[in-house]
């Protein structure tokens, strides 16, 4: 009996065991692709405009010198939740309470998954405030810049 994946044949025992550990035949799934934040570009001979912007090389400064779509975004989320936060919930509908809770939640999860990304660097910090420590003196005015970074300590 065929599965739901396209009418696809059910899978071997074989694509069973690989697929557990999310090991995939080439062509064979979800595909995910980064997308660049170019918004146009040129492919041999044809212009490529993908945002049916009315200025697509005004749009492209903005992304690239003032602020890129995921950082508009997230000032947008933050924006909104501190106006929701304020909002009072009395004669809400269920639904805009919930609405208002995924709002918060959604920036409480983005905010953690900085905070986890900046933990996630620390290896690499350490190991080039180390590198530069090597020779002070050719990299004093760095551990300055790296020094005024860091909070007041007891040390």
């Amino acid at each position: 009996m065929p599965d739901d994946r396209c009418g696809s044949q059910p899978l071997t025992p074989w694509q069973a065991w690989l697929s557990m550990f999310g090991i995939r035949a080439p062509l064979s799934g979800d595909v995910t692709q980064d997308i660049a934040p170019s918004i146009g570009g040129q492919l041999g001979l044809l212009n490529i405009n993908a945002t049916r912007s009315g200025d697509p090389a005004l749009e492209q400064r903005i992304i690239t010198q003032v602020a890129s779509y995921g950082r508009q975004l997230g000032w947008l989320i933050e924006a909104v939740d501190v106006l929701a936060g304020r909002q009072s919930r009395r004669g809400l509908s269920e639904a805009d309470i919930h609405v208002l809770d995924q709002l918060h939640e959604l920036t409480e999860r983005v905010e953690a998954a900085k905070e986890q990304a900046a933990l996630e660097h620390i290896e690499r910090i350490v190991s080039e405030v180390q590198a530069l420590s090597r020779d002070p003196q050719a990299n004093a005015e760095a551990i300055r810049r790296v020094r005024e970074a860091l909070p007041d300590s007891d040390r």
